[in-house]
């Protein structure tokens, strides 16, 4: 949250998050934040990582098609697979499908505690490393 707030991509007042006083006085009495509160933050988390992976390669990974058709209805795949995989939003499609999965699965600070481990962006991430079925 103080990341997302620090590089100007959230403002905890619009958004009705606390400040860090609230949050000290929470933690003192064990109190996380509310499941509205999370919510909020697990969008910009996909939101944030999506804008991160579009530019890179990965929606490029050819392991990654099997995400782009999974996205459209498997009656539309049957009959037009070719037209699918040349979609003109198939990147934005691939990068949005990456960044939800992972989030969902991994929680929404999993990408940026591994880019500041590892001091790598999200887009290096490489599709055989990424597993989602």
């Amino acid at each position: 949250m103080r990341n997302l707030e620090r590089s100007g991509k959230l403002s905890r007042t619009i958004e009705f998050l606390p400040d860090d006083e609230t949050l000290t006085t929470r933690a003192a009495s064990r109190i996380g934040l509310t499941r509205p509160e999370l919510a909020v933050l697990l969008s910009y988390a996909k939101m944030t990582l999506d804008a991160e992976l579009l530019p890179s390669a990965l929606p490029d990974e050819p392991e990654l098609v099997g995400d782009l058709l999974r996205y459209f209805p498997a009656p539309l795949v049957e009959r037009y697979r070719p037209a699918i995989e040349e979609h003109r939003l198939r990147r934005e499609i691939i990068a949005t499908f990456v960044a939800n999965s992972l989030v969902n699965r991994a929680g929404i600070t999993f990408a940026n505690e591994m880019k500041e481990r590892s001091g790598r962006s999200a887009g290096d991430c490489r599709a055989r490393l990424c597993d989602h079925p």
